[in-house]
């Protein structure tokens, strides 16, 4: 498992809709579904078979100006360490 991303999944509110893109086939599903359910990592759906190129989120912001998308892009097999702050609150998740 790659190294905090089940910390970072966990700070995420459990309001959040977490949504997992993946250039892996369909033929993954089961295997990868399997994966995070035993290692007890939330998810609410996983896409599969997603191009090699960029992946572009677009969501607006609220008008008391919280912002209602983040994108993480990391170095790929790299531990994940990411600092953000959502709905005023920060939080961080050290690489392990």
């Amino acid at each position: 498992m790659l190294a905090g991303a089940k910390e970072f999944v966990e700070q995420i509110g459990s309001d959040d809709k977490i949504i997992i893109l993946t250039s892996r086939g369909g033929e993954f599903r089961q295997t990868t579904v399997d994966f995070l359910n035993e290692n007890n990592i939330r998810f609410n759906e996983i896409i599969f078979d997603m191009p090699m190129g960029e992946r572009i989120l677009i969501n607006d912001r609220k008008p008391s100006g919280l912002d209602m998308a983040y994108a993480v892009n990391k170095n790929r097999d790299e531990p994940l360490d990411v600092r953000f702050d959502i709905d005023g609150g920060n939080a961080d998740v050290p690489s392990a």
